[in-house]
């Protein structure tokens, strides 16, 4: 399993300024991972091998609302943007990458507050903050809500076979 939380830049603020570990209101996210699905892929240009990862999941703020009950607690309203590590990344080899792409998308999958926006999403190899040649897929989000709320997330990532370490 990967680190569980950084520091790192955001695209979404000004340069130079960091974002600590995703955190809304009184505790980070909920991450709840899909199955992770690996395929070995044939790249339509070059004819090579590649390696195609696909990363789903939900991440919640608050407490998820109970199944088949009708109300909920609601919690605090919140504007912000961070980053964590994807909970069921594989390690990467960092010097292996330099042909690898990543792609991603969010969504509001569930809220209970008023609103839930996503602003600003992006996804991209980080260095292992323990340090070594090892990286990890991490997710940045922009948001706006409140709690409870869902957000879903799909990441792509396309390397070669060698580039996934162990």
């Amino acid at each position: 399993m990967g680190p569980v939380s950084t520091v790192a830049p955001c695209p979404f603020r000004a340069l130079g300024e960091d974002l600590p570990p995703l955190r809304f209101g009184r505790m980070p996210p909920q991450p709840f991972p899909q199955p992770r699905i690996d395929t070995l892929v044939t790249d339509a240009v070059s004819g090579e091998q590649r390696r195609r990862t696909e990363y789903s999941g939900t991440l919640w703020w608050g407490q998820p609302p109970e199944i088949g009950r009708h109300t909920h607690a609601r919690g605090g309203r919140w504007r912000d943007g961070g980053v964590l590590f994807l909970p069921d990344s594989l390690p990467y080899r960092r010097a292996e990458l330099a042909n690898a792409q990543v792609s991603c998308t969010a969504a509001v999958q569930a809220l209970t507050a008023e609103f839930t926006i996503v602003t600003g999403v992006q996804a991209s190899f980080a260095d292992d903050p323990r340090g070594g040649d090892l990286c990890w897929l991490e997710l940045r989000l922009a948001l706006r809500g409140g709690e409870p709320s869902a957000i879903s997330y799909r990441v792509v990532a396309l390397c070669a076979p060698g580039a996934v370490a162990g």
